[in-house]
């Protein structure tokens, strides 16, 4: 599955949900918000999503992207969806288990055979249990899931560069998905 094809997927779930929320007259500014930095999949997706938010709806609808933290960290950008201050972001599903412990098992390592399996697990538009989940995450804590991204098998984020395995030597990992899991 290449970019091309998960932002073909993403984007129309997207443009169809901020585009009826649009009049056909108005120019709408929408903030999106994230906490990848210049160089991350991403910063690269959202960029690329604002572009075509903008093109596809003839201007009407622009997407103005804050990467970087500049809104706050995941869970502050949460909040900020939930207050309806942010009116788009994108989390790792961890990011939500606060508000839904069982959301987390989606970021569980080794869930997903591949990454075509990966986006059809957390399709919002066709996946059954990705359906209830968002539906009950619209009941419990007005956010709902209308897309996702997969970064990749092999992700990871550290506070230091890693260009290979040997940088990892002696180095230990701290999990923050198991954080996130219910007890």
């Amino acid at each position: 599955m290449n970019k091309r094809q998960i932002l073909m997927g993403f984007g129309a779930v997207l443009v169809l949900a901020i585009g009826f929320a649009a009049p056909a007259a108005a120019q709408v500014t929408i903030r999106y918000a994230h906490v990848g930095s210049e160089g991350d999949i991403q910063y690269w997706y959202a960029d690329e999503f604002a572009k075509r938010v903008e093109k596809r709806t003839d201007g009407r609808v622009k997407v103005q992207v804050f990467p970087n933290s500049q809104l706050g960290g995941a869970q502050e950008t949460v909040d900020g969806v939930r207050s309806g201050a942010i009116p788009l972001a994108h989390h790792e599903f961890a990011s939500l288990a606060r508000l839904m412990p069982e959301i987390a098992a989606f970021a569980a390592p080794f869930v997903y055979r591949d990454g075509t399996h990966a986006m059809a697990t957390t399709d919002p538009a066709k996946s059954e249990i990705m359906k209830e989940m968002s539906e009950k995450l619209v009941k419990q804590a007005n956010i709902r899931i209308i897309g996702r991204l997969y970064r990749g098998a092999r992700q990871m984020t550290a506070k230091m560069a890693v260009y290979s395995p040997a940088d990892l030597k002696d180095k230990r990992p701290r999990w923050k998905w198991a954080n996130c899991l219910p007890r």
